[in-house]
């Protein structure tokens, strides 16, 4: 037994003297001649991977994009503010609102259109009635319904016919936009192309509205194509605020770039003045709201989930920009689509709605057949329209 604790403790000894014992140096290795590279900065001190650290990877990426997506933010984006109607003093206002009074009203019939109930109540019969009450209106309606636009074959001749041919959202659309025609009318045609484009912009955007919306579940798909007609409004009454050569140049800008422009001469912008307008002509206050909150998508990040509610809205703002690009004759081809903008600001917030249930398949809608057949056609509508613009004697 002492003879085994005595091995013991020997091979202990030898042991501690093997780990602690002097290493004489490596001799060192003859080496070409190489240019010298630096060394990793402080390579050695970076911590290791551990599996403990996947509960707290996974608590910050559930926490959301605001940290992560505020370093994607574009700059121009990050000190960027929207204005809104609150923020105006007083006297700026009542200005505004002076200047902004000198719009014709448009009809009660046409007002009568924009109401919720009328939206989800009305009857083809009805909806026609009330059109057909406008005869200038109905002239309208017509004579759009059989442009190049839309490059029929065999004549409409009449609002019902019309409402046959396009369905009750689209002719509704298309008087809402000939009010606001008229009520901007111009002898200047340099306006006049300007206001032909924003016609354009709005029913292309209302159209791809009305046929993307069943495809995502997203109900109201009559209040939702109006509204996004409404985005439009401030848009027709800028070049009344600012010189016009301004307005009609900063336009095709894009959303956050020209809004920031309008601030910087005005001191309001689209939104503001649209919503001025629209309390002016009575409209309900539920449209109003919801055709600024269109707006505020270009500032506002997409929470964890997105109600019903703030999905429609911000598929009207992505019609909206897809309408702009396909209207200022960007868009060549279907596929050309893009709702990321090759990293336009403007699209920087809308990748968090579209990340989310019920946008989620957006892209994915924008490649289906029927929807690539209707884009095909606004696109070679909108080519007709300038071909045909350009074949016009322009009046003096």
């Amino acid at each position: 037994m002492k003879f085994f604790l005595v091995v013991l403790a020997l091979a202990a000894v030898a042991a501690l003297w093997f780990a602690f014992r002097p290493r004489p140096a490596r001799p060192a290795r003859a080496r070409t001649a190489t240019p010298p590279r630096a060394a990793p900065a402080k390579a050695e001190a970076r911590p290791a991977f551990k599996d403990e650290m996947l509960p707290a990877i996974a608590a910050i990426l559930a926490e959301g994009p605001s940290e992560l997506d505020a370093a994607a933010m574009p700059e121009m984006l990050q000190e960027f503010h929207l204005l809104g109607p609150d923020e105006l003093e007083p006297l700026q206002r009542e200005e505004l609102a002076a200047r902004l009074s000198a719009i014709p009203l448009p009809p009660r019939s046409t007002q009568q259109l924009m109401s919720p109930e009328f939206m989800a109540n009305a009857a083809t019969r009805e909806f026609t009635d009330l059109v057909t009450r406008e005869p200038l209106l109905s002239a309208k309606v017509i004579g759009r319904v059989n442009s190049a636009f839309y490059g029929l074959a065999s004549p409409i001749v009449s609002v019902a016919h019309a409402v046959t041919y396009l369905g009750m959202n689209a002719v509704r659309n298309m008087a809402l936009q000939f009010t606001l025609e008229q009520a901007f009318a111009s002898e200047d045609p340099e306006l006049q192309e300007f206001h032909a484009r924003l016609f354009d912009a709005g029913t292309i955007a209302a159209e791809l509205t009305a046929v993307l919306a069943p495809k995502l579940n997203v109900r109201d798909v009559g209040a939702a194509s109006t509204q996004t007609v409404l985005t439009f409004l401030g848009d027709f009454a800028m070049p009344a605020l600012l010189p016009p050569r301004s307005a009609i140049d900063h336009w095709p800008l894009g959303l956050l770039e020209r809004t920031s422009n309008e601030q910087f001469a005005l001191g309001a912008n689209a939104m503001i003045v649209g919503r001025l307008l629209m309390e002016a002509w009575e409209l309900p206050a539920t449209v109003s709201n919801d055709v600024a909150d269109i707006h505020r998508v270009l500032v506002t990040p997409a929470g964890e989930s997105i109600s019903g509610r703030e999905a429609r809205l911000a598929l009207c703002y992505a019609c909206a920009r897809l309408a702009e690009s396909i209207a200022l004759g960007r868009v060549h081809d279907p596929a050309d689509l893009d709702l990321q903008g090759a990293g336009a600001a403007e699209f920087h917030h809308l990748q968090g709605y579209l990340a989310k249930p019920p946008l989620a398949r957006l892209h994915e809608y924008l490649r289906a057949g029927d929807v690539k057949l209707a884009v095909a056609r606004m696109i070679a509508a909108v080519a007709r329209g300038r071909e045909a613009a350009h074949q016009r004697p322009r009046t003096v």
